[in-house]
């Protein structure tokens, strides 16, 4: 083949790709830091996207995609047994859809904030908070403990964990809906309120178990105007917008589980992961039916590590290698704390 048809048959299939995968790089781009750079990608993909999806020519990804994990693919969606919304490009174990802010492709320019909120103090473990109100109900294999599992790819391994966990009672039913990339930052790539208002109608859960932030140390534009990370103005929209979701979780009598981020192997990222918990420990002490539940005590008392005492005890990897996910231990970790406190407060009975 002569060189000329050579280079011909490279750009023809570098076009196919990009057509096959015009959703996903639509997607990436919109994760972007709000600016040009990002403004371009858009005016690139999303005209492609718009074409390719519509007549269906982003199935052969989504066929290797059921291939790949055994599941239904939807668009850019990934439900069934695990999860809702992972990447298929990467192993959600260990590479990372977020990164130190000033490192990673979600993060906005580090600023430097007129008021700096204090770190996030240890806070008496989950199973010290008051009682609800209400005995709950006592579920049964027929009519199981109904927990809807959500979060960024933070809460990926401690909700497939929970999962096990939860179906080994012989009692209790979830759904994990974890999406990469997402939070309560940037609504404009994916809004999380939104979703919770078709998802919690449809799903009807008793309990709800979150865990989101690690995307969400960046700023943020409201109504024109930047809202740079840190800043007073930033920490109370946030502040708002978390609250709003824990309002809508915890309406109707649920009970609300909202994890906080672990320790960073980053220190300016972690410093970044303070304020959002802080933020996370402060609006759930003002909402009756939502528990913040630490997950630094569980897998970091003592400073990030990327190694401690496993589900079983032994020694264990708790962290990924990007030192800001869970591995799968890291989550059975925080799942074995999860099902401790549905069960003191009464949801699940005691194991015999």
């Amino acid at each position: 083949m002569s060189a000329g048809r050579t280079l011909g048959v490279i750009v023809l299939a570098l076009g196919l790709a990009a057509i096959f995968n015009a959703g996903r790089q639509a997607e990436r781009a919109s994760q972007q830091p709000l600016g040009p750079d990002r403004d371009r990608a858009l005016s690139i993909w999303e005209p492609i996207d718009a074409v390719a999806s519509p007549i269906g020519l982003e199935a052969p990804r989504s066929i290797f995609e059921v291939v790949r994990y055994g599941n239904t693919v939807t668009g850019n969606t990934v439900t069934g047994s695990t999860v809702a919304g992972v990447d298929a490009d990467t192993p959600t174990a260990a590479a990372p859809d977020v990164e130190p802010p000033a490192e990673g492709p979600t993060a906005a320019p580090t600023p430097t904030p007129t008021s700096t909120p204090t770190p996030t103090p240890t806070p008496a473990p989950p199973e010290t908070a008051p009682p609800t109100t209400a005995a709950p109900r006592v579920p049964t294999a027929v009519d199981p403990l109904r927990v809807t599992l959500i979060g960024d790819s933070t809460m990926i391994e401690t909700g497939k964990a929970l999962q096990r966990a939860l179906a080994d009672t012989g009692i209790a039913s979830s759904i994990l809906d974890a999406r990469a990339s997402s939070g309560f930052s940037r609504p404009d790539f994916y809004d999380w309120p939104g979703h919770l208002r078709d998802l919690i109608p449809e799903r009807n859960p008793e309990a709800v178990v979150a865990m989101f932030g690690g995307n969400d140390a960046q700023g943020f534009v409201v109504e024109g105007s930047v809202y740079e990370f840190g800043s007073p103005e930033w920490i109370t929209e946030y502040g708002n917008r978390v609250r709003g979701a824990m309002d809508y979780l915890a309406s109707e009598g649920r009970t609300v589980i909202w994890i906080s981020q672990p320790t960073m192997r980053s220190a300016s990222f972690e410093s970044k992961i303070a304020v959002i918990n802080q933020i996370y420990q402060d609006q759930a002490a003002q909402v009756e039916g939502v528990v913040f539940l630490d997950s630094r005590p569980l897998l970091t008392p003592n400073g990030y590590t990327a190694y401690g005492p496993g589900p079983e005890g032994s020694e264990a990897q708790l962290r990924a290698s990007d030192g800001i996910h869970l591995t799968g231990s890291g989550g059975q970790v925080i799942s074995v704390a999860v099902l401790d406190f549905l069960t003191q407060r009464g949801f699940l009975p005691p194991a015999p």
